[in-house]
């Protein structure tokens, strides 16, 4: 593979200090559950006040941005069959470009359109490096200045990705190891992948099958396991050695929405109505072991959830559907708590911290509300980054005192 890499001022003397709830957003809905401990943070905001830095990006993309060490980092790609791979990070404070490095993709697509995937997963961080994946299947390995440490070309070793809309799985991690899940039309897999070295610790081969969902890591009863909703099914894998623990099938519009973890009940959202479900794991004894039995909790009726992953908090699920209708439901049995009429739908996954919930809508609005039971109360804010028509809200990360928002070509940083 022929790589150009083009690295700007490398070396921060002087990062950032957080030193209050949240000082990093490490992946895709920071620990998989959007919910953050960060605190001071805006409430209001409009294009004219309260937006520290706007920068407009490389390339286009559709990633998360994430945040380690006073650095936002996020990935774009350029071309028109996507032939560059860009990696940016961004002084949180400043929003000086300090990494602005380019590769050639391994393997390019015949044409782009609104409907295919770019620079959809979003990369994962730690305090050694910083993780990336594009739809071209090209791994990288990269450290903190933004230079290589390894590399892999996922299609030159198990084949070319097989669907109409691109890669939309994101990376995940835990101490030590990556987690990758290819589901398409082809030989389908869920990597398990030394963040060290970029080797293969397992690989456990999966039926084909096409999802853009991302794989959710949690503990349950002592239990690691790592968790991935997609076409279909449901599957739950031991994280030390990725050996199936169960499986459920029978769900539909499951495909796109990713699983959350909350006080034993694993939520699935999905775009069919009666889909989004709760999945109650419990600890049963078989052949004088442990193990991990699932069963469905409940069904939520007619609710559904277009792209937004389900968040649980203060006892409700929140689920926003394709036509941008909030809808909460009770996490106890599954009825419907309320609804309310948001701006638009939302890309983006809601997040949850403190007192608060941000909705982050498509069109650059972002709905702030104090929820609970009884219903969403007064919005807090209704504020808007200003944006164009043609642009879109992708994602967001969130730490002490900012919020920072990713549309296609922009990366925005909010703060007091």
């Amino acid at each position: 593979m022929n790589l150009r890499l083009s690295t700007l001022s490398l070396i921060l003397l002087c990062p950032i200090c957080l030193n209050a709830g949240e000082n990093s957003w490490p992946g895709f809905r920071n620990q998989g559950n959007s919910i953050s401990k960060a605190e001071n943070l805006p409430l209001h905001w409009s294009p004219e006040e309260g937006i520290q830095w706007r920068k407009k990006l490389a390339g286009f993309g559709q990633s998360s941005p994430v945040i380690n060490k006073g650095m936002v980092w996020v990935t774009a790609t350029k071309g028109s069959n996507k032939e560059t791979l860009i990696v940016e990070a961004f002084d949180l404070k400043s929003g000086e470009r300090k990494v602005h490095s380019l590769f050639d993709a391994s393997v390019t697509v015949p044409e782009v359109t609104k409907m295919i995937s770019q620079g959809a997963p979003t990369p994962a961080i730690d305090d050694s490096g910083v993780y990336v994946f594009f739809e071209s299947g090209d791994l990288f390995g990269l450290t903190l200045e933004g230079e290589i440490a390894w590399h892999r070309s996922i299609v030159d070793e198990f084949g070319p990705f097989v669907g109409g809309h691109g890669v939309g799985s994101s990376l995940v991690q835990n101490e030590d190891n990556l987690f990758l899940l290819i589901d398409h039309d082809g030989p389908s897999h869920l990597f398990c992948i030394d963040k060290a070295n970029g080797q293969t610790v397992w690989d456990n081969q999966r039926e084909p099958r096409v999802t853009w969902t991302t794989p959710l890591l949690f503990e349950a009863h002592g239990k690691k396991q790592i968790v991935v909703s997609s076409n279909g099914g449901v599957h739950c894998y031991d994280q030390e050695t990725g050996t199936l623990q169960w499986n459920l099938s029978g769900f539909e519009g499951n495909n796109v929405p990713s699983p959350t973890w909350t006080g034993g009940l694993l939520l699935i959202g999905s775009s069919s109505p009666q889909q989004c479900q709760a999945i109650q794991i419990s600890p049963v004894e078989r052949n004088g072991e442990t193990v991990l039995n699932p069963e469905v909790a409940w069904k939520a009726g007619a609710i559904t959830s277009s792209f937004g992953s389900p968040l649980a908090y203060k006892g409700l699920s929140f689920f926003v559907n394709r036509a941008g209708v909030l809808q909460a439901v009770r996490l106890k049995d599954g009825s419907t708590a309320w609804e309310t009429r948001l701006p638009a739908s939302t890309w983006a996954s809601p997040v949850s911290a403190g007192d608060f919930a941000w909705f982050f809508c498509q069109n650059g609005k972002t709905v702030i509300l104090s929820p609970d039971e009884t219903g969403p109360g007064e919005p807090i804010a209704e504020n808007d980054i200003g944006m164009s028509e043609e642009e879109r809200v992708y994602g967001v990360a969130i730490v002490d005192g900012v919020i920072v928002v990713r549309t296609g070509t922009e990366l925005i940083a909010i703060g007091n």
